[in-house]
């Protein structure tokens, strides 16, 4: 809604029509204050990003948030038919570091400067500030898979959680092995809301299927010793570990486990991966070749539409801050629902936070080309999030991903879309 002129007002001259000016002005000045983040006139959108660039998770946080300005410098370029022409994305970062008091603290730096925050980074983070977000009335992507984001209205997921991909890792499983009683799986997880989530995932499967968890192996957040947990899995002869881990966590287990000659079957969720274990440097190819990953996104080379289209802004804005990353891609594609439901609220002529929140809750069968392994859907809550994953395991040759099973919801799961 463009500002009316107040010139012809002006003309009046009684001491009526200056009352109804006065009120007039009053009531577009409250209008706009329900609508911070948007400068109307110059046509800026502001939004937030709250990432992790210092933490345990910035292997994954820092080109997560490359991602994110990629895209936005797409926009600013007229690139990208997300926005309107003429509008342009001013971002309002912070990095909090993996720290939530920190995340909190820059949320009250940042939150009257933006109509909506683009991300806030890692399941912690985003829970610490959950509460803030209610108060203030203001939509935040998590760049987390935590089933608890899909509970809350103002944390709209968007790929599988990491409790579905932890199922979906059980049925790759048990068809490799076979669900018989000899087959002896386990877990390490991180100690926190995002491992635990992978971790109960991880235990709903072997009940559907009537399989003990030989050994669970805890391990807490920045832990950088991993001989007891190594240990724990060779002493319970554990066939499969599933690991809800963060990349150190992964790549030291792994290197600890390889020097103790343990060689099981890893699968892990996806925040446990990183791409610079594509270099043999980081892991070695015998370890690889025993390892798998399930994600709900596409990867990096993957021959479709939509990631030739985000190479062409990789290669343009990005390149030479960072190699080839799949992270860069995921912020890339999670990025697409916060401005596709700017633009709604464009239409609806409704750019307060509630209007914006409504353009989101009107979303559904929302597709990006083959990049998303089924729609996604905003319009009932609690929402109900992609519950489609596949695995994957590395090629180290090629440096991309290859698919050894695709999409599919897990066998066990009980709470998928009608």
């Amino acid at each position: 809604m463009k500002q009316k002129s107040l010139s012809i007002r002006a003309l009046a001259l009684t001491v009526v029509a200056g009352v109804l000016l006065a009120t007039t002005g009053c009531a577009e000045v409250e209008e706009r204050a329900e609508a911070p983040g948007v400068d109307w006139e110059q046509k800026i959108l502001y939004v937030g990003a709250l990432n992790d660039e210092s933490g345990p998770a910035a292997p994954m946080g820092r080109p997560f948030a490359l991602g994110l300005r990629t895209l936005v410098h797409q926009i600013n370029a007229g690139e990208s038919d997300l926005l309107p022409e003429g509008w342009r994305v001013r971002l309002v970062e912070r990095d909090h570091g993996y720290n939530p008091e920190r995340a909190v603290a820059a949320f009250h730096e940042t939150h009257e400067q933006v109509l909506f925050y683009l991300q806030i980074f890692g399941t912690p983070n985003v829970l610490a500030v959950r509460p803030l977000l209610e108060e203030h009335n203001i939509v935040a992507f998590p760049a987390s898979g935590s089933s608890l984001m899909a509970e809350h209205e103002y944390t709209p997921p968007a790929g599988a959680s990491y409790r579905v991909e932890a199922m979906r890792a059980m049925d790759f499983i048990v068809d490799e092995f076979g669900a018989t009683e000899d087959l002896r799986v386990a877990v390490v997880y991180q100690q926190d809301d995002y491992g635990m989530d992978g971790y109960e995932g991880w235990l709903a499967a072997a009940q559907h299927y009537g399989i003990e968890i030989v050994t669970e192996q805890a391990y807490q957040p920045g832990q950088q010793d991993f001989t007891e947990v190594v240990a724990g899995l060779i002493e319970a002869d554990a066939d499969a570990v599933f690991l809800a881990t963060l990349p150190t966590a992964t790549a030291t287990i792994l290197g600890t486990a390889l020097q103790e000659d343990y060689l099981p079957t890893w699968i892990g969720n996806a925040p446990a991966w990183s791409d610079r274990f594509f270099d043999r440097r980081a892991l070695p190819a015998p370890l690889l070749e025993h390892t798998y990953f399930v994600a709900s996104g596409p990867f990096w080379g993957e021959e479709i539409p939509f990631v030739e289209d985000f190479i062409e802004g990789f290669e343009a804005y990005t390149r030479g801050r960072v190699p080839p990353d799949t992270y860069v891609l995921a912020a890339y594609v999670a990025a697409q629902v916060p401005f596709a439901a700017f633009r709604q609220a464009l239409e609806n002529d409704d750019v307060s936070r509630e209007g914006y929140l409504r353009a989101l809750r009107g979303i559904s069968d929302f597709d990006l080309d083959g990049a998303l392994p089924e729609p996604l859907d905003y319009t009932r809550f609690p929402y109900m999030p992609a519950v489609q994953s596949r695995v994957l395991q590395a090629d180290l040759d090629n440096r991309r991903f290859t698919v050894v099973s695709d999409y599919q919801a897990p066998r066990g799961l009980t709470n998928s879309p009608d």
